[in-house]
């Protein structure tokens, strides 16, 4: 299982909200459509749109990766987390890929079975996340 940004922001409650924008937006081939636009690389995390909630980061171009064309109404975050929140993301990413039985639970009875994720990377990476973690959830999801 390859734990995102996402995750551990999700987990965290911390997204690192920069500031946020209400209003209906609009993505036209992968830009969404700001005045002044996004730069390469920043990161949002859009909520209201359906499809597209989330956090994302823009490629290089500026382009959110796989949106199709459309509106929304809702809300558009600019985060700006922080290079050493980054580098603990990749950290638990580069771990969970080198422990993916550690992060799955896993039960089998004859012929049922299921998995399920664990919180194992919370566990060994608890004294690193600790500065992150906020009481109460920022974004929804």
């Amino acid at each position: 299982m390859t734990v995102t940004v996402q995750d551990v922001m999700r987990q965290m409650r911390n997204y690192f909200i920069a500031s946020s924008l209400t209003g209906t937006f609009t993505v036209a081939d992968g830009i969404i459509d700001l005045d002044p636009p996004l730069a390469p690389g920043a990161w949002v995390a859009i909520e209201g749109s359906g499809s597209l909630d989330g956090v994302h980061q823009l490629d290089e171009n500026g382009k959110l990766p796989d949106a199709a064309d459309g509106s929304w109404r809702g809300l558009l975050h600019l985060l700006s987390p922080t290079a050493d929140f980054l580098r603990l993301c990749r950290d638990i990413r580069d771990w969970a890929d080198k422990h993916p039985d550690e992060t799955l639970l896993t039960e089998k009875f004859g012929s049922y079975s299921r998995s399920q994720s664990s919180s194992a990377w919370e566990k060994v990476f608890e004294r690193r996340l600790r500065p992150y973690l906020r009481m109460f959830p920022e974004v929804k999801g």
